[in-house]
């Protein structure tokens, strides 16, 4: 009783003159609803009879375009035998002419005809040259008897598989004027048959199909209709269809069947043929249904607008309280969020943690914004990030900072040495869309900063040889293009080095063996390129960026690669194939231009070194034999995969069957399929067979997107095309080899792509340096042949010998295990090549805890110890220090041999040890 009077008081109080409004509204609004579907409905059924109707009008159209041309073909070839026949020209005459038409239709009109033929003058005469069997009785075919059972001008026989072609073909025949001779041209159904579906593509959940007199299937977008005869059927789809259309003589009709209802359109052709097209309403109207269901429910939903109104403001109170609950839980994120107003200069803290200290900073003073943000940055802030702090917090640029943005960061170092990011993000605008207040957020990234540093390591680091990886490279020459760019490029110069005889060692000594001898070959290379980062762009090629001191005496340094090389082709050691090139201003547009040169180059030096007797890919012999279909046995055993990328089925099958079966092959039929297989097979995808001219993506495309993404651009490349002129460009874009259009021999294409995978594997092979396992660092005998080049290089330059030792490392060791001591060695060795390269000079690793440099003169040593030590303890929870003592033997005397130099260097850390 209660809840009825409640809902009393609530008419009573809306009143009766708006209730009325609102059911006057309501039902205003239904009429409208109702009279747009039932307009829509019109406009949608209308849409489907306009769509068959064009269908069956373009098709027939179509049909009666191709028939037309063969109608006429017949009967202006019957027109000239009639005319000769009257002429009682003879047989041999009619069949010359026969075979001058036949040609002629093949060429102007389709190559595939067979020609025109007939039974004339009592005998046989083919135009096309064809010769039938001695069985052969022309006259008891069913081209002669129905043309002469029919008095039309031109006879539609019926289908029939064709002889010398074996397919399905039809005749058009005409009766010559004498009565008994006639006639005909074969024509292919096929063409038809690819009409009929093209038409039926066009629209979606479509048929189109064209019958002949008897209601023969003559062409069928579902190619399992054809050869069907609909007038013989009953109950099935295609005589529903035929019984309205032949019985009835209906040309537009509704059709029910198999619980779908269909919308026919049939248009008549020549020699009594029909030209249907079908299609399923229930496509088209189940978008209009699913819209009628929408407005009803719209319609339904207006009845309770008072009902959402209260639910909404209900609604809108708990999501400000959510907000708030997640407003906290981001708030946790930071150690520090404060509020700065830019107009009034004042800074209030919103969230501080009791361990931040920069709230004890600011304190509780609400004036100052810019001058508490300078003081924090002066008492909180390691020194290396003071500068870029200062300028970061600088509140007097944070308006046009923020102008386009409504966030900026800044990672730092604080004074604990615990990586932090503070953000600006704008918090108000004003009319004008300046910020006119910002909030000012830290938070804690140490250990995301220090995982984001390991992996950039990583992707930067090659594995295997401790070098820097084709990653590393390609960031570098972005760097050096920008720069190159803005035209503001020092100097430089790009070595391109291979190496030479892997395949030879791989196939007679193992893998291991090749491992062992690539880890030789980039020693060597890092030896002679001291200081120049050595990057590893293949698997059996290095490159190197020389600047600096590198840079000045780089053709010494290339004559000294070639010198070993020559040295270890017959005393035995890495041999190794280098090209070098030198960056040109203002002719050079790219890092790329100066590879290429060098690369040039290094090929020239690898012929060279073969002239004396250097083991090259060319000249290594071949121990594997081909399979019977001349895959190298190596690739049969396991099957590479392929990807075949060309928009002709032709083509693909071409290149399947001639390839045989050796390969695992996947297709794309254009650029955009070509992409989603590479993503999709990038980890096992041998080789890629890409055409350049392809529907939606082209190849070049398609090369370009592949050079853009880092997981793919390492994939080989055969590009397939006739046009010269895209080949160049192609290999800027890192195609290994071409194919020509049309296909040369099926061994040539096979043997290429069987040496493109061959070079590509070669080139990912790992390998890693001869270095000091531990540290990295170079050994003590390839140290010491550095140090006799420094010498050489430059007899009269100031230089000292430096040894430093860990002086407790023995005790570490004992106390807290040779894992804890390995541990630190391993981090004075990276602090030790970072500094030797600073210095200018090279660093080794001499028995368990000794350190050596040979470096140019200079007097700070005392200021460089610390480095290689801070922060350097015994163990992640010991409070033991590593002691580390330096011994400098200053301004060495050349004359004295290396090892007495760095003897002087150890006794002056004995003279330190007992100070």
């Amino acid at each position: 009783m209660n809840k009825w009077s409640h809902i009393r008081d609530v008419l009573k109080n809306i009143g009766t003159r708006s209730i009325i409004a609102s059911v006057i509204v309501f039902l205003l609004t239904v009429a409208v609803t109702f009279t747009g579907g039932i307009q829509l409905y019109r406009a949608t059924k209308e849409s489907i009879v306009l769509q068959g109707a064009v269908n069956a009008e373009q098709s027939a159209m179509s049909f009666d375009r191709y028939l037309l041309v063969r109608k006429n073909t017949v009967l202006l070839a019957g027109n000239a035998v009639n005319n000769m026949l009257t002429e009682k020209r003879p047989a041999s005459d009619i069949l010359e002419y026969l075979t001058h038409a036949s040609q002629s239709v093949k060429d102007s009109i389709d190559r595939d005809y067979t020609g025109l033929y007939g039974w004339v003058q009592g005998q046989y005469l083919d135009g096309g040259g064809w010769i039938p069997d001695k069985d052969f009785v022309p006259t008891e075919r069913p081209w002669y008897t129905e043309t002469m059972a029919d008095t039309s001008e031109i006879t539609f026989v019926s289908p029939y598989l064709d002889a010398q072609t074996n397919t399905v073909m039809m005749t058009l025949a005409t009766r010559l004027n004498d009565g008994v001779s006639v006639l005909a041209l074969d024509i292919s159904l096929m063409q038809i048959q690819i009409i009929t579906e093209e038409i039926a593509r066009q629209t979606r959940d479509s048929y189109c199909f064209v019958l002949n007199r008897d209601g023969k299937v003559i062409a069928h977008s579902d190619s399992g209709e054809l050869g069907k005869n609909y007038q013989e059927e009953t109950g099935t789809f295609g005589a529903a269809v035929v019984q309205s259309l032949y019985d009835e003589q209906k040309h537009q009709f509704e059709l029910e069947y198999g619980g779908q209802q269909y919308m026919v359109y049939a248009e008549k052709l020549e020699g009594g043929w029909y030209c249907a097209s079908l299609v399923n309403t229930a496509e088209f109207y189940r978008p209009l249904k699913i819209i009628l269901a929408l407005l009803i429910i719209l319609t339904l939903l207006e009845a309770f607008v008072f009902i959402a109104a209260l639910y909404h403001l209900s609604s809108k109170n708990l999501a400000i309280s959510i907000q708030n609950v997640q407003l906290g839980a981001l708030g946790d994120m930071y150690m520090s969020i404060q509020d700065i107003d830019l107009a009034t200069d004042s800074i209030r803290a919103i969230r501080r943690e009791p361990e931040d200290k920069a709230g004890h900073v600011i304190g509780t003073s609400q004036h100052g914004a810019g001058k508490a943000l300078r003081d924090i940055c002066d008492s909180l802030v390691a020194e290396r990030s003071k500068e870029v702090m200062t300028s970061f917090a600088d509140i007097g640029t944070i308006s046009e900072r923020l102008k386009n943005t409504n966030t900026v960061a800044a990672e730092y170092l604080n004074d604990q040495n615990v990586w932090c990011r503070a953000r600006f993000l704008a918090a108000a605008r004003n009319a004008d869309h300046q910020v006119v207040r910002v909030m000012w957020l830290t938070e804690s990234i140490d250990a995301e900063k220090k995982d984001r540093d390991r992996l950039k390591a990583l992707s930067e680091t090659d594995p295997m040889t401790g070098v820097r990886s084709k990653h590393a490279y390609l960031m570098k020459e972005k760097d050096l293009n920008l720069e190159i760019e803005a035209d503001r490029s020092g100097e430089f110069a790009v070595a391109v080095c291979d190496v030479n005889g892997l395949k030879k060692i791989n196939d007679t000594c193992g893998h291991k063996a090749g491992d062992e001898y690539i880890k030789e070959a980039c020693m060597m290379v890092c030896e002679i390129f001291q200081h120049s980062p050595v990057y590893r762009v293949g698997g059996d090629e290095f490159s190197v960026i020389m600047t600096g001191r590198d840079y000045a005496i780089r053709k010494e340094l290339m004559n000294m690669l070639h010198n070993r090389s020559l040295d270890h082709i017959t005393a035995g050691g890495a041999v190794i194939s280098g090209g070098m090139s030198e960056f040109r201003p203002g002719e050079d547009r790219s890092t790329h231009e100066v590879f290429q040169r060098a690369d040039d180059l290094m090929y020239t030096e690898k012929k060279l070194l073969k002239s004396h007797g250097a083991v090259t890919r060319d000249s290594e012999p071949e121990r594997t034999q081909e399979s019977g279909d001349g895959t190298p046995q190596s690739i049969v055993r396991v099957k590479r995969r392929l990807l075949i990328a060309d928009d002709e089925q032709v083509n693909r099958e071409l290149i399947a069957a001639g390839l045989g079966n050796g390969y695992d092959l996947v297709y794309a039929l254009d650029g955009y399929e070509a992409l989603e297989q590479i993503r999709a097979h990038k980890d096992d995808l041998a080789l890629i067979l890409l055409d350049l001219v392809m529907p939606r993506m082209n190849g070049i495309d398609v090369l370009r997107a592949m050079n853009n993404d880092e997981d793919l651009r390492d994939i080989p490349v055969i590009a397939m095309t006739d046009d010269q002129n895209a080949e160049l460009e192609c290999l800027r874009l890192g195609v290994m080899d071409f194919v020509s259009k049309p296909f040369p021999l099926w061994e040539i294409v096979q043997a290429r792509v069987n040496r493109c995978i061959e070079l590509s594997e070669d080139r990912d092979m790992m390998r890693s340096t001869e270095r000091d396992k531990l540290t990295s660092l170079f050994s003590i005998n390839y140290f010491f042949r550095y140090v006799k080049l420094f010498d050489q290089s430059d007899r009269e330059a100031p230089m000292d010998a430096v040894a430093v030792t860990v002086s407790n490392y023995r005790s570490i060791c004992g106390h807290y295990g040779t894992s804890c001591g390995s541990k630190i060695i391993r981090s004075i060795g990276e602090r030790l090549r970072t500094l030797a390269r600073e210095l200018g000079g090279v660093g080794s690793r001499q028995g368990e805890d000794t350190f050596l440099i040979y470096c140019p003169h200079r007097e700070n040593y005392p200021e460089l110890l610390p480095r290689l030590s801070a922060g350097l303890y015994a163990d992640d929870e010991s409070t033991e220090q590593v002691e580390l003592i330096m011994g400098v033997y200053s301004l060495v005397d050349k004359n004295l041999d290396i090892e007495s130099r760095f003897e002087k260097a150890k006794d002056a850390i004995g003279a330190a040890e007992k100070a």
